[in-house]
């Protein structure tokens, strides 16, 4: 690839901090886009300067979590401000584990209200 495939562009990356999240950051910025990712670890921000380091895009690492709206608008806010608004959205950060619920008065609830409040809940407060 040439490296200015999307020159110009903004994208947001949900748990942009490890694994796959992590390896759409470095895809995205290498091809020059200017990359906003928000993860609930604070690696993130490491993250982003360390790819931000490697030259193309410019990345902003933000500590949020997906399921909670005040975290999403401000994370759309700052790809906004700072670069003028969104065009790519990847919604990467996800939950998983055993979570299924036995009894509605146990901690299982309160898991898998984890589980969709970042697989499903952060995925439509970003649509």
């Amino acid at each position: 690839m040439s490296g200015e495939l999307l020159e110009g562009r903004v994208a947001i990356v949900t748990g942009g901090a490890m694994g796959i999240g992590r390896a759409c950051v470095e895809a995205l910025a290498a091809e020059g886009a200017s990359v906003v990712t928000c993860d609930v670890r604070p690696l993130a921000e490491e993250v982003a300067d360390e790819v931000t380091a490697q030259g193309k895009g410019e990345v902003v690492g933000l500590v949020g979590d997906v399921s909670e709206p005040e975290d999403v608008y401000a994370t759309v806010d700052l790809a906004t401000e700072r670069f003028g608004g969104v065009d790519i959205l990847v919604n990467n950060a996800a939950v998983w584990g055993d979570h299924t619920v036995r009894d509605p008065r146990s901690k299982a609830l309160r898991e898998y209200e984890s589980i969709m409040g970042t697989n499903l809940r952060g995925c439509f407060l970003f649509g």
